[in-house]
């Protein structure tokens, strides 16, 4: 934090005279390390005033590296990072800082209070409009809960606190800091469905007042999105409403296809699934609709913790899973022993199918990249309720030998 920014400090930085009204990256190219192959090329152009902006896509590390390149330039890379006419080697860094906020997945927080957490260099605030900005973040609930209220202390730099907890006092700081742009990346993946409608409450009704560049695989948050971004291996491959998106049959409209059909209670512990969303999967089509009703009443829910491997390299496979809400990594053992990544499954994405018809080992461990909600079915039910049909269990055993 005590680190100078690269970009050298102009003698006298400008700062916009009027407020920020479009951000335009121009070729913009970004790398940790000097030769470093780009994870970004271009992005059209967000306007103030229209209504919130937000990205969605496949590619979660691109975007997130994106968000990070917009209130600032940096040297690893080329291309210019534009706010309206102003160029970041022109105004400073530290000055477009000033007027953009960034609200990531990972909220750092400082072991002081609660208060001191949200006031940072804003301390002249008052107490309505500190109320207000917990408020609207949702965050009166938990602070009745704690101890001291607003002046309960953080420790293990909010360690002590849960991520939904973290999350909301994250976002009322940023509104307490009341930033010309706003950029927010996954900021409701620890939250629960009564806050995350909440959050895309309070993102909407921002409108019109603020820039806001909001990051996200959950299409359901987007619909109202003035303009959607769609990102496939780190470019931009469709932009344009939902409507518009959906209309092109494209990339967007296949993953919302994926999300649709699984629903979660407001308390984020009971999900179900519609018989048209498992229609869908190759192994279940042709299936007839009574028993696709019988195996969506037969899926339990299962909730999962940060970390927690919900199946592991090696073991018995015995379990299907569909993925409801949340992320999972997707990880095999090396010759070395080492774990590497080979995937990431989010909303939609189903595994374990192979387990429904045959008792063969896990390829691979699947763990919870954060609170995280499925969808279960054991090989025992499965074949209790495909039990009656010889041909349809032949015709999946064929589709599973496929799928593998």
């Amino acid at each position: 934090m005590a680190s100078e920014p690269e970009l050298p400090e102009p003698a006298a930085p400008r700062s916009p005279a009027a407020p920020i009204r479009e951000i335009a990256m121009d070729g913009v190219f970004f790398g940790y390390q000097e030769g470093g192959g780009p994870t970004a090329g271009r992005v059209a152009r967000p306007r103030r005033g229209e209504a919130t902006r937000r990205s969605s896509a496949p590619a979660v590390r691109a975007r997130a590296r994106r968000c990070n390149c917009s209130p600032a330039c940096t040297t690893q890379g080329r291309g210019a990072s534009r706010w309206t006419a102003s160029i970041c080697a022109r105004s400073g860094e530290r000055s477009l800082r000033e007027l953009a906020l960034l609200v990531g997945q990972d909220t750092f927080l400082f072991n002081a209070t609660v208060r001191d957490n949200l006031l940072l260099d804003k301390q002249g605030l008052g107490e309505a409009e500190v109320n207000e900005a917990v408020r609207q973040a949702g965050l009166q609930e938990a602070v009745a809960r704690w101890p001291e209220g607003l002046d309960t202390l953080v420790r293990q730099e909010g360690g002590s606190f849960s991520g939904g907890e973290r999350q909301r006092i994250a976002l009322a700081r940023a509104l307490l800091r009341d930033p010309d742009v706003l950029l927010l990346d996954e900021v409701t993946s620890a939250l629960d469905p009564a806050s995350e409608t909440l959050v895309n409450e309070l993102v909407l009704s921002l409108r019109g007042r603020k820039t806001v560049v909001s990051v996200t695989h959950r299409l359901s948050a987007v619909v109202d999105a003035d303009l959607i971004y769609v990102f496939d291996r780190g470019e931009v491959v469709e932009s344009g409403t939902h409507e518009q998106l959906l209309g092109q049959g494209g990339v967007y409209a296949r993953l919302w296809e994926k999300q649709q059909g699984l629903r979660l209670s407001k308390d984020g512990m009971h999900a179900d699934v519609d018989t048209a969303w498992l229609a869908r999967l190759p192994f279940l089509a042709g299936v007839d609709a009574a028993l696709l009703d019988s195996l969506s009443a037969a899926f339990s829910t299962q909730t999962c913790r940060e970390g927690e491997a919900v199946v592991r390299e090696g073991e018995e496979g015995h379990t299907f899973y569909i993925i409801v809400r949340g992320q999972f990594e997707v990880t095999k053992q090396t010759a070395d022993a080492d774990e590497r990544r080979v995937a990431t499954l989010r909303d939609g994405d189903y595994f374990g199918e192979i387990a429904l018809m045959r008792q063969v080992p896990r390829t691979a461990t699947v763990r919870a990249l954060g609170p995280s909600v499925l969808l279960s079915m054991r090989r025992e039910t499965f074949q209790r309720l495909v039990s009656g049909s010889t041909q349809l269990q032949d015709e999946l055993s064929r589709a599973l030998e496929r799928r593998a």
